[in-house]
């Protein structure tokens, strides 16, 4: 890619642009409400520059190439509302947010590129309450089976039957017992398996059998109703953080899409904790606040998918 804008005019600090004005958030010194502000800012900060990259000649004939496009050029733009994130329709008859950043209209051909942008190599990519995962999942590809749909709502836990099924299993472990008594009597995977294998067992395959959707569910459709807010390509790339510009990768979501589906093999629960991750060929699965959380992992994807 060619130069880009640089924001930054000192080490270790953003400059953010959203917010109601300007104001500077120190990387080196915020807490954990702190943080969340900086990354949704800088998040935002990050695309515009990058749409403002493309807007050169240079730059959008790069992209053309990575992604595929035989295209003397085209138009970009940020593919929501950007700091105000206006919600677009959804396939459960709400709003949602879109799963695409910036979108780029090519000339000369009836083509469009949707682009998710990731400022970092890992983090969160999709959290969903287990009812809306289940609802959306379903109306996009097909119905979760019974087992494991009651399987997933005891490994997040917050269902009906959590607080019950819980006090009928004996402990795997004092200290993990009381993490899943915490956070919402939910069961860590050797509990799970001691309450019902067969509804563990049900999960864990069909979880390896439908990786493939679930990483588009993740990374390109979400709850969104519309494939004009669906992502085709993830771009790694960080134009505001001083240290981290040497991250430039871009990932076709159909190859993802298909790599992943290739090596279902990878989901697994993890090792620590007795079992509170499950791990995935793109990153892993794990409870957040009473939700599923799902992580996305650069190294993991470069690991099995071809990277532009």
């Amino acid at each position: 890619m060619p130069s880009c804008p640089q924001p930054w005019a000192e080490p270790a600090i953003v400059h953010i642009l959203f917010m109601g004005g300007f104001d500077s958030v120190s990387s080196g010194n915020r807490n954990r409400a702190d943080g969340w502000k900086y990354a949704k800012a800088s998040g935002h900060e990050n695309e515009i520059l990058l749409v403002q990259c493309l807007k050169s000649p240079e730059g959008m004939s790069a992209l053309a190439q990575r992604v595929g496009v035989s295209a003397p050029g085209g138009s970009v733009e940020m593919a929501h509302a950007g700091k105000s994130e206006v919600g677009v329709p959804s396939i459960l008859g709400d709003t949602t947010k879109s799963k695409a950043d910036v979108r780029v209209s090519w000339s000369g051909v009836e083509s469009t590129s949707q682009i998710s942008v990731k400022k970092s190599e890992g983090g969160q990519v999709f959290l969903i309450t287990v009812e809306r995962f289940l609802e959306g999942f379903g109306r996009h590809f097909s119905a979760v089976p019974p087992d494991v749909a009651r399987g997933l709502s005891l490994f997040i836990g917050g269902s009906d039957e959590s607080d019950e099924a819980l006090n009928n299993v004996t402990p795997y472990d004092s200290r993990i017992r009381a993490m899943e008594t915490r956070y919402q009597s939910r069961m860590v995977w050797e509990t799970l398996q001691r309450f019902d294998k067969r509804i563990a067992r049900a999960l864990l395959e069909w979880l390896t059998d439908s990786i493939g959707e679930i990483c588009e569910f993740c990374f390109s459709r979400g709850l969104a109703a519309d494939h004009q807010d669906w992502a085709d390509f993830l771009w790694y790339r960080n134009l505001v953080d001083p240290d981290s510009q040497d991250l430039d990768s871009v990932v076709a979501v159909d190859d993802l899409k298909l790599a992943v589906a290739n090596n279902g093999g990878l989901v697994a629960p993890g090792s620590r904790n007795g079992g509170s991750t499950i791990h995935m060929p793109f990153g892993w699965l794990q409870y957040h606040q009473g939700q599923i959380q799902f992580h996305h992992k650069l190294g993991s994807i470069s690991a099995i998918t071809p990277i532009r």
